[in-house]
């Protein structure tokens, strides 16, 4: 896309880099929080235990990453599984909750 010697292009290739290095230790926080107040809603967790949660949210993906390189089909796939449970499974999960309990 940019000349490895263009300053345009390695100033977007820095920008990407900040941008890629920021958004995932926010997402992790994101994914394990919500994780572990969904399973374990009233139990303190360990220091340990924190630190394997952390590693296998971090080595899932990589897996996947080294394993599995047509990304394409890693997108296609994670995309019908998440509109699967927001189009079919939320609804019906959200009107459970709001009339029993």
């Amino acid at each position: 896309m940019f000349d490895y010697i263009s300053a345009l292009g390695f100033v977007v290739r820095l920008a990407i880099f900040f941008m890629c290095f920021s958004a995932y230790p926010l997402i992790s926080l994101i994914l394990r929080t919500s994780l572990l107040n969904g399973f374990w809603p009233q139990r303190e967790v360990s220091r340990r235990f924190l630190i394997l949660f952390n590693a296998t949210i971090t080595l899932v993906p990589l897996t996947f990453a080294l394993l599995f390189q047509e990304i394409g089909s890693v997108l296609a796939f994670s995309g019908s599984i998440s509109g699967l449970v927001i189009i079919y499974t939320l609804p019906v999960a959200v009107h459970l909750k709001k009339r029993y309990i």
